[in-house]
This record gives structure tokens, sequence and C-alpha cells, in this order.
């Protein structure tokens, strides 16, 4: 039997209902009474203190959790998306031959790649669409990958002073 399986047995159907519960609630009474406990208030409290509860709760925890290479590949993303990729104009005559402009939302391409939207909103005007800041992403990679460096003045004084002066590149 393998350890997962191990784990699954060791949890009851009425315990998997209150893991399951604490998750979406992080809140151990809630997730008692969800889990359909006689007294919620102290049980929940007591199940967290369950060493197979809490093995349960931290695997899945570390399940949903983004390893370095994701956030480095969202926070990329983040960085090179363009805003028309959500954007589709489309031109066209009007009755006296006018060339008129419109702009709609590229509801397929906001289904795949949502997570690069901040915001959407509509004005008079039609649709906005506000993207996370790309430039804060980049500065956040620059720092993963050392491009950007502290540097440290060091001034001593007598035997026992010493002051520290810290300035970035971009001073």
């Amino acid at each position: 039997m393998t350890e997962e399986n191990t784990s699954q047995k060791k949890l009851t159907s009425k315990r998997r209902v209150f893991v399951e519960a604490y998750l979406k609630t992080w809140n151990a009474t809630k997730a008692a009474t969800i889990a359909d406990y006689a007294h919620p208030g102290s049980q929940g409290h007591s199940l967290l203190k369950i060493i197979e509860i809490q093995a349960e709760i931290e695997k899945r925890l570390a399940e949903m959790a983004m390893d370095a290479d994701e956030v480095l590949a969202r926070l990329s993303e983040q960085a090179s998306v363009n805003i028309g990729d959500f954007i589709i104009k489309s031109v066209y005559e009007d009755e006296n031959g006018e060339e008129l402009h419109s702009l709609k939302l590229n509801w397929d391409m906001i289904k795949e790649k949502g997570h690069l939207i901040k915001k959407i909103t509509h004005n008079q005007y039609g649709p906005l669409i506000e993207l996370h800041d790309g430039q804060a992403a980049l500065v956040h990679m620059g720092r993963h990958h050392k491009l950007f460096t502290d540097k440290h003045e060091v001034e001593n004084i007598g035997d026992m002073v010493i002051k520290v002066k810290a300035f970035t590149d971009e001073e």
C-alpha cells in the first residue's frame, strides 16, 4: 500500500470533509460544522491538532502552491503581455459609406489568459482593460536574476563606530 493510500485510510470520511471545508474556509469551527460534528466550536480546534489531519492539510497546501519556476513564468507573462491580444478591432462602413471602427473584447483570449488582466470595466466609450504592471514584473524578475546590485559604503570612525550607507543603482 502506498504512503498516499495509507494517509487516506487514516482519515475517516468525516475528517476528509473537515479537511476539504477547512481548506476552503480557513475556519476550524465552520469546517467542523460542514463536516457535521456535534460540537463544532470545540471539536474544530481539536481536529486541527490531529497529526493525520495536519499531514493531509500540509500535503494539500503543497499541491496547491506555486513553485519558483511557475512564479517566474507568470511574471514573464505579465512583463510581455500585449493588450491587443484581448481586443478585436472591426472596421465597417455605415450607410453613408463612412468607415467606422469598433473595438470588442476577445473573450476567447480572456478565458485563456485572463490571469494577466487586473480588471475590466466599461465606460460610455466601451470596455476598459487594465493589465498588471509589466514594469513591476520586470523589476521582480531582475531582482531574482540579480541584475540590480545594492552598494554599501562603509566608513570606520575610530575603533568603535561604523557608519553604513546603503544605496541602489537607481540612486
